[in-house]
């Protein structure tokens, strides 16, 4: 017989992501096994492809060389250590990615607020993002988002009834996880950096340590006021930030959703194009980051925080210090 804790993480883990992500893979069940698994990879495939056309988009075309631009925004998403990872574990970062890229794009109207629903079914901790969207009063999107999540709520309601809906709250995964399970390296949370280093406390429940709570509080209060007084042509650096939250305080961060950082690294890289001495910076700084999470897996949440402070301390500059951002 397997033993309680296994039975715990393994076997009676609950509903570890929102009830509406059912309604997500849904269609996968109208398949057989190999064909819902080729189906969902193709999915996943096409999502990065898209992902590489956006970061160009996005990041890149404005540039000279526009093809030379988009086959460098591939090679540089492609080489990511997080993408070899993803396409290994059959992940959904890849529509996480997109799902964010299109809400950068949209985030002024109404579109913006079905990305905003579709980043949370497929990773909850995309719905930092209501945050960023509600402090810049970004009100067609955030309605929107709000809406259809409503909307995909009474879906799930109707398909798998109302204790398997709620169950997601009523009986949190993360609660009756055994506690060291936050101790694995795959695991790159805030509270998961902070129980390895000091050590889990077996008498309490994990997300109740003081320290972590503390810096929780610390770091979306930051957060929340740094977004809220950005001005409009710093929001890209704003809506990053937010994002970077997300990475770090959502419990479950694992090292496999380092694919997003290609955001903070082609803003970063995109505010210090005026310089060269900067771009160089940027340049030395991006590929050192991603070196180092490519030989160890632990640098993610380092990798994380760092891209954080850079970003906080962009935003909390005076605007005459860097006048030459533009919103994408």
């Amino acid at each position: 017989h397997p033993s309680a804790a296994f039975t715990r993480e393994v076997t009676d883990v609950g509903c570890v992501y929102p009830p509406t992500s059912i309604l997500f893979f849904l269609p996968l069940g109208w398949f057989s096994l190999q064909s819902a698994a080729a189906l969902w990879y193709a999915v996943n495939l096409v999502a990065l492809v898209i992902d590489a056309v956006l970061i160009w988009m996005l990041f890149a075309q404005d540039t000279r060389h526009g093809l030379l631009a988009l086959l460098a925004a591939a090679a540089f998403l492609f080489k990511l250590p997080a993408v070899a990872q993803t396409i290994d574990y059959g992940q959904s970062n890849f529509i996480a990615l997109l799902a964010f890229l299109l809400f950068w794009k949209d985030r002024d109207n109404f579109r913006g607020g079905l990305w905003l629903a579709l980043g949370f079914m497929a990773k909850p901790y995309l719905g930092v993002l209501f945050l960023y969207s509600v402090l810049k009063r970004k009100w067609p999107a955030t309605l929107a988002g709000a809406a259809t999540l409503a909307a995909s709520f009474i879906g799930c309601w109707i398909v798998i009834g109302t204790a398997a809906t709620f169950s997601c709250f009523t009986s949190s995964p993360y609660s009756r996880q055994p506690g060291w399970v936050f101790l694995q390296k795959e695991n790159q949370s805030l509270l998961s950096t902070i129980l390895r280093l000091r050590g889990w406390p077996a008498a309490h429940a994990p997300e109740a340590d003081l320290i972590y709570l503390v810096l929780l509080v610390i770091i979306i209060a930051a957060t929340a006021t740094l977004v809220s007084r950005a001005p409009k042509e710093r929001e890209d650096w704003a809506l990053t930030l937010t994002l970077l939250l997300g990475l770090i305080v959502y419990p479950g961060s694992q090292f496999y959703y380092s694919v997003l950082l290609v955001v903070p690294a082609l803003v970063l890289w995109k505010v210090s194009r005026p310089s060269l001495v900067a771009s160089a910076a940027a340049f030395l700084f991006i590929v050192g980051e991603f070196l180092a999470i490519e030989r160890t897996d632990y640098a993610v949440f380092v990798a994380n925080a760092i891209n954080w402070c850079l970003l906080a301390l962009l935003l909390a500059l005076p605007r005459s210090v860097h006048p030459q951002t533009q919103p994408a």
